[in-house]
């Protein structure tokens, strides 16, 4: 197995465990600057589990057909293109809420967004679960289930 492999190899885990995993366990703060609160950003919140757990089914079923290489880079697209229209709004309709924070208790949700910019940022964070869950959270995964004389062949 060749050194760049193996760079690769482990580019693709550290990039699928440290993209996604933020932007899934912050997603409240993400919801509260988008104006949810209480049970309404409890339910939203466990929304995206849904789709997380739903949309890995396709992944494994397309991996085979599609290849690793086709579905990660995919799925990258799909990924920055829905953190930069995030960011994106965020940014051009985002208001600062003051050193509190959106509720005045919240500092970590430093920008609030109302109206249909709000909605926007909620679907835009659904829809980047969306394109992980299918491709990066299993595709970079799948060479573990492989026997160690096998990962050179099946990682890429």
């Amino acid at each position: 197995m060749s050194c760049t492999l193996i760079q690769i190899t482990l580019g693709c885990k550290d990039y699928a465990n440290f993209t996604p995993t933020p932007r899934m366990y912050y997603i409240t703060y993400v919801f509260q600057m988008a104006g949810l609160s209480g049970n309404n950003l409890l339910v939203s919140s466990s929304i995206q589990y849904v789709i997380n757990v739903v949309m890995t089914v396709p992944g494994l079923l397309l991996v085979d057909r599609v290849g690793r290489r086709p579905l990660l880079l995919v799925g990258a697209a799909f990924m920055a293109l829905w953190l930069f229209a995030n960011a994106g709004i965020l940014g051009a309709y985002g208001t600062n809420p003051g050193p509190g924070g959106v509720g005045g208790n919240t500092p970590e949700a430093s920008t609030e967004v109302t109206g249909a910019a709000s909605k926007a940022v909620i679907a835009c964070s659904y829809l980047f679960v969306a394109s992980y869950a299918p491709t990066w959270g299993p595709v970079s995964r799948l060479h573990s289930i492989f026997q160690e004389n096998k990962n050179a062949d099946c990682i890429l």
